[in-house]
């Protein structure tokens, strides 16, 4: 099935859903993590985030958005008996597809290699959104961590999310890529962007960050994005990834811990309520393919 062909099955999809029901449904709060540009630990600031507000209370669901070349569980450090694919082809319930990683903390596995969203039946699909849309209300923060750049999937799941972190570093290409997405969520109707900037080797260097960037969004797109924090530069972590160990378990990461609960703060603060179901949003954005 073609791209258009698919596009027009979504809108099949979206016109049969009822609209008084659907009215009065909402999930839990989401929000997507993004990045404009691969290797500026996107993945490792999800995964942190999750341990962060699950230490502040939350029940947090990651969802691997990168459907086909899934790689959450491998930071993780668990074992998916089951994934998308494994339900999308009855061999499992949806319940099936998550694993508690740990109190707290759970994870809804994807697919790596042979799932895409784009290989995916409209009717598939719309089962699996519907669905996903069902799981949601067991958790009180559901996170997205979507693939980087600006592939429809990513966008769509991007665009579908309450709140939108954006990842950096001060590598002047990720500093480029990252603008050019936030420009194009925006022209989309992304209004609300968070920034984290990772990787920094001191705070002169990621408050010039802060300002080129800010510089860039308020004269071509009107706004200045939140700067929800700075998290340094850590070399235990590199190793971790390299030798597959899961992040969670990393000890003494210093500054680096408190960082991310001062970023955890800022993100509850600005939740809103969700007005409609992530994965609802994420269906209806079909509309407009």
């Amino acid at each position: 099935m073609n791209g258009r062909d698919q596009a027009g099955a979504l809108r099949d999809l979206v016109s049969r859903r009822d609209p008084e029901t659907e009215k009065y449904r909402v999930g839990c709060p989401t929000i997507a993590v993004t990045s404009g540009k691969g290797g500026v630990g996107k993945t490792n600031v999800s995964i942190f985030l999750a341990k962060t507000l699950a230490a502040r209370g939350e029940k947090v669901l990651l969802f691997d958005g990168d459907l086909g070349l899934a790689n959450l569980h491998i930071l993780l450090g668990v074992s998916t008996p089951f994934t998308l694919r494994d339900y999308l082809t009855g061999k499992c319930s949806l319940s099936d597809c998550i694993v508690e990683v740990e109190p707290g903390i759970y994870l809804l596995a994807g697919s790596s290699g042979n799932l895409g969203l784009a290989n995916i039946s409209p009717r598939d699909l719309g089962k699996l959104l519907e669905k996903l849309d069902g799981v949601t209300e067991q958790f009180d923060r559901l996170i997205v961590d979507g693939g980087a750049g600006i592939a429809d999937s990513s966008l769509a799941l991007t665009l579908s999310a309450d709140q939108v972190l954006v990842v950096i570093t001060p590598d002047p290409t990720s500093l480029a890529d990252a603008y050019a997405t936030m420009k194009l969520l925006y022209s989309k109707g992304c209004k609300t962007f968070y920034v984290v900037i990772n990787m920094v080797d001191n705070d002169e260097e990621s408050s010039a960050v802060e300002e080129k960037l800010a510089l860039l969004t308020e004269r071509f797109l009107g706004f200045i994005p939140e700067f929800a924090g700075r998290l340094p530069r850590n070399k235990k972590l590199s190793t971790m990834i390299r030798q597959e160990r899961s992040l969670l378990t990393a000890k003494g990461l210093g500054d680096f811990v408190n960082r991310m609960n001062h970023i955890a703060q800022i993100i509850q603060e600005g939740q809103g309520e969700p007005s409609e179901r992530f994965f609802s949003r994420f269906l209806t954005l079909g509309k407009e393919s």
